[in-house]
């Protein structure tokens, strides 16, 4: 059960940007904790959606969530909406490139190897 602390305080100082630069719970040395430090915000991607903006990812590649956050005006009709779905990728791929045969131009968006963490960004 040790080893399980040990990985779950790593995780913990790779994850939560609210802990103090020197924290730590002495269930990891300070160099470790800089260097996980270092590399969760060398691969860690942020992004505020906007409204009518979709985020479309492999859920079995990706680690995700979301920070807290507030809305303005709230109490007074105003909402956000958070809807997931899953999807097969081999049926979400075809159906993108026959939209694409579609298109007056569809080498515009060429389709990449999506098993290996492509993004199409556009």
């Amino acid at each position: 059960m040790d080893d399980y602390y040990v990985a779950y305080a790593a995780f913990e100082q790779m994850l939560d940007k609210s802990l103090p630069p020197d924290y730590n719970d002495g269930l990891l040395p300070p160099d470790m904790i800089r260097e996980l430090r270092a590399f969760s915000l060398e691969h860690t991607w942020e992004r505020k959606l906007n409204a009518g903006e979709t985020l479309v990812f492999n859920n079995q590649r990706m680690l995700h969530g979301r920070r807290e956050f507030s809305i303005k005006g709230e109490g007074q009709g105003v909402g956000r909406q958070l809807i997931g779905c899953y999807t097969n990728i081999d049926d979400t791929v075809s159906n993108y490139r026959v939209r694409l045969r579609e298109q007056a131009n569809p080498d515009r968006f060429p389709v990449l190897n999506v098993g290996n963490g492509t993004s199409f960004l556009f």
